[in-house]
């Protein structure tokens, strides 16, 4: 009897081991999501798409309206125009968090009135390629409320303006919260540290006791690639404070958790090739999930070199943060035919190469990448690119949904935020700030959903090219550029091309050297609403290289020099 009540108790013991592991090992969830559209006349359907972490069992969503749902990714109808808060909360057994979106959906009233723009005149379109003038110099940073120390997550919303009067006060408020924004982004910057993670430290295997260095001095490219070829799939790896040695090349064919902690760096200074290349020989059909980097600084060879840092290929749940990239030429980051991958709260610092160079390259048939909480800093070409490095690639496998969100922008030779003609979309562009970039957003494909920027001291603010599209076939889509600050601006604010399109709500300030802040290129749109924007020190407010009655005006006010007017 003894014996079988010691066994019973042995088996008592053991489960409740398992259980209380099982429990450890969960972690909570951080709640993100995206949206299909965030603004279009009513009703407008909305399809929401979970992007939370840490492996949520159950989902909470109010859709601002006064109506719910528990769904992972729901589709709802906003009826009646206004703006939606739209909150997310996700939970699992080892807790819960809450994302809220403030002001996230905007529905308006569908238009009834077209107003013919046959008043445009010819002006020279071509914009020159150089300048005698150098970009403006960087506005005022200082604000006399307190600056917070984390990049701030919700952004104040301005309504769309019917007066003069209006238009004053609103293009005075955005110039407040725009330099407001620019100071909070350049302190939160500032203030980046790297988190200590003990839960981390308490499962995982050391690899400073596991064979390599952490010196500066030895090549710990042999060790490490050892090391993750004898651990198990889904091991925690823990990187001790110190310099190691990556030369590369290092090849991750299964996940891996790899995180370090303030103090530790990758010193790839010598590599010659791509140094991080994960799980090259798989397949979309297969793809590695669960690959997370965190806690740790990629020193590179310097701008103007070849090698790539990470090099991902068919990742699902891939995610990256608080990383620091410095010193790199061709790319920090390239994710290939990639589902399911954030990219958060990282530092990608001096990330340069001619006629290349690329914070984050997104390329081939990858699909709900989020980009946030970032900062592109010191010099850069295009901070966050789509494309392709293949030739004839079908449309099915152009890069689909991708949102850049939150992220900080300066100093880029290009447009800091880029589409080659092998991205779909749609490309959510929200809630950024770029400083001092040659144009902040320039995307040549795929639909656009660019709202509540702040773009400063660039020549050139938002440009649609879609370059690839036949004008007189124009896709169905429809372009949204909505609630953009835009200020020193020394070309055109916003240029169209070979879209349908709606502008709405933006306020832009050029330099006074005359130019349009709203320009349209030689087509003919199908729909192109221009509704409440506020145009300051530009000659002219609007221009239609085409004029055409598919081009409709309500409500934008202009200021070439004394008050107000409306075009």
């Amino acid at each position: 009897m003894k014996k079988h009540l010691l066994i019973l108790t042995l088996i008592t013991a053991i489960l409740l081991i398992g259980l209380v592991g099982s429990v450890s090992a969960a972690r909570t969830p951080v709640a993100q999501f995206t949206a299909s559209s965030i603004i279009g006349t009513a009703p407008l359907t909305v399809h929401f798409t979970d992007l939370s972490t840490g492996n949520p069992t159950a989902y909470a969503w109010k859709f601002g309206d006064g109506t719910t749902s528990s769904t992972k990714n729901p589709t709802h109808v906003y009826k009646t125009a206004g703006k939606y808060t739209v909150t997310e909360t996700v939970q699992n057994r080892a807790g819960s968090t809450t994302i809220v979106k403030t002001g996230y959906i905007t529905v308006v009233t569908p238009k009834t009135t077209v107003v013919p723009t046959t008043v445009a005149t010819p002006v020279p379109t071509a914009i020159p390629t150089t300048v005698a003038t150098p970009v403006p110099t960087a506005i005022p940073t200082t604000v006399a409320t307190p600056v917070p120390t984390a990049i701030p997550t919700t952004v104040a919303t301005i309504g769309p303006v019917t007066s003069a009067i209006e238009a004053s006060a609103y293009a005075n408020a955005a110039y407040t919260q725009g330099n407001a924004r620019l100071a909070q982004m350049q302190q939160a910057y500032q203030a980046w540290v790297v988190p200590s993670r003990p839960d981390l430290v308490k499962i995982a295997t050391n690899a400073r006791t596991s064979g390599l260095k952490g010196d500066g001095v030895t090549d710990d490219t042999a060790a490490l690639q050892s090391l993750l070829t004898n651990l198990p799939s889904g091991s925690t790896i823990y990187f001790p404070p110190g310099h190691y040695r990556i030369d590369g090349p290092i090849s991750i064919n299964k996940p891996f958790t790899l995180f370090g902690e303030s103090g530790t760096v990758f010193d790839c200074e010598k590599a010659t090739q791509y140094v991080f290349t994960l799980n090259a020989k798989g397949t979309s059909a297969s793809p590695m999930t669960g690959m997370t980097i965190t806690g740790i600084v990629f020193e590179g060879p310097g701008i103007e070199t070849n090698p790539a840092m990470i090099d991902a290929y068919y990742l699902q749940n891939f995610h990256v943060s608080y990383v620091k990239f410095h010193n790199i030429g061709y790319a920090a980051i390239r994710v290939n035919t990639c589902t399911d991958v954030t990219i958060e709260k990282s530092i990608f610092d001096n990330v340069f190469q001619t006629g290349l160079g690329y914070g984050v390259s997104i390329t081939d048939h990858s699909d709900l990448i989020s980009i946030h909480d970032n900062f592109f800093v010191t010099k850069g070409r295009h901070s966050v690119t789509t494309g392709t490095s293949q030739t004839d690639l079908p449309v099915a496998s152009y890069v689909q949904r991708v949102t850049v969100e939150n992220n900080y922008f300066e100093n880029t030779t290009e447009g800091a935020i880029d589409a080659h003609k092998p991205t779909t979309g749609p490309y959510v562009i929200r809630g950024n700030v770029m400083n001092n970039c040659v144009k902040g957003v320039e995307l040549g494909s795929g639909t656009a959903q660019i709202s509540d920027n702040v773009i400063v001291n660039c020549k050139g603010g938002v440009v649609l090219t879609n370059a690839y599209a036949d004008p007189n076939n124009l896709p169905a889509k429809v372009d949204q550029i909505v609630d953009n600050t835009m200020i020193n601006i020394l070309y055109e604010a916003i240029d169209v091309d070979r879209t349908n399109v709606l502008i709405q709500g933006n306020v832009a300030k050029g330099t006074g050297n005359g130019g349009t802040g709203i320009y349209l290129e030689p087509y003919v749109p199908n729909v192109c609403n221009i509704d409440g924007n506020v145009i300051d020190s530009y000659a002219r407010g609007f221009q239609a290289s085409t004029p055409s009655s598919t081009i409709s005006l309500v409500n934008n006010f202009l200021k070439s020099s004394g008050s107000y007017i409306n075009f």
